[in-house]
């Protein structure tokens, strides 16, 4: 019986090169050679299989694109009709026209008939549209009693007879002379300065002048841009120049508020003049 040192480690042989050597040891067992030998063909294999993966590399398999493109795919049916063209009407009709325009001639106008019949159509027509027109401008015109209401409603109410007295120059007014808006509460005359015709007009003082006369008459005339100021018998009097000549004066006098409206430039002192003359 042979004794195996302790000391002196033998490690199995799984790989031995002479597999046929005889040992005289536990791993010369026949079970143990025949898992050695599986474990060795295993090892082998595994080996090819590793050689030939480094040398074509990672191989993936090939990516189904189609089966994608498929699951994503919307089928869209459009289902058009269009009208059935009628070819035979079209072609008739086509070579109908060819065969007017090759038939066609301007032989009919040498017949004297055709110009009667052609003066005929225009007179017609021209009648026709003359009495539309005709009709249509009596509808639009306005009657007679429209025409006077309409006149009326422009025209200012007019009277002779103001409810005050007012001032008239010494030259003499005649009371026709004088008109009077009852509407707008003033009385108006036509004179004349140096002979450059003027307006004149008046009308009672408002109340609210009343209180203090000469700051109102100032403020309307601001209102007026009358600027220029002249001093005369009954006080201050605002005169708004132009460049083209007419002049607005305004003034207080009595107890009258007056505006004289000139056709041209006048000279202060026959303004002065003649505003100092009115009683």
């Amino acid at each position: 019986m042979e004794f195996i040192n302790p000391k002196k480690k033998k490690s199995p042989k799984f790989f031995e090169e002479n597999s046929n050597q005889k040992v005289e040891t536990i791993y010369d067992d026949p079970e143990w050679r025949e898992l050695r030998d599986k474990v060795k063909k295993q090892s082998e294999k595994d080996i090819r299989h590793s050689s030939k993966g480094s040398l074509f590399g990672n191989i993936n398999e090939p990516y189904d694109l189609a089966s994608d493109e498929d699951k994503k795919r919307v089928e869209v049916n459009i289902k058009l009709s269009l009208p059935e063209a009628h070819w035979d009407f079209l072609k008739k009709l086509k070579n109908r026209l060819l065969n007017y325009k090759k038939n066609f001639s301007f032989n009919f106008l040498k017949n004297p008939k055709t110009y009667l019949i052609i003066g005929f159509i225009v007179f017609i027509v021209g009648a026709a549209s003359f009495l539309l027109i005709n009709r249509d401008n009596k509808d639009n015109a306005p009657s007679a009693e429209q025409t006077a209401t309409t006149s009326q409603v422009k025209e200012e109410p007019v009277s002779h007879d103001p409810p005050f007295s007012p001032a008239l120059p010494p030259s003499g007014i005649n009371k026709e002379e004088v008109s009077y808006n009852p509407e707008r509460n003033f009385a108006k005359f036509d004179d004349s300065i140096d002979g450059i015709a003027i307006a004149v007009s008046q009308q009672s003082l408002p109340e609210d002048f009343k209180s203090d006369p000469e700051a109102k008459l100032e403020e309307l005339a601001k209102g007026f841009e009358a600027t220029k100021i002249i001093q005369t018998g009954s006080g201050l009097a605002y005169i708004k120049e132009t460049e083209e000549g007419p002049e607005t004066i305004i003034f207080k006098k009595f107890d009258l508020l007056v505006f004289i409206r000139t056709q041209n430039k006048v000279s202060e002192t026959s303004v002065i003049s003649y505003i100092n003359n009115l009683n």
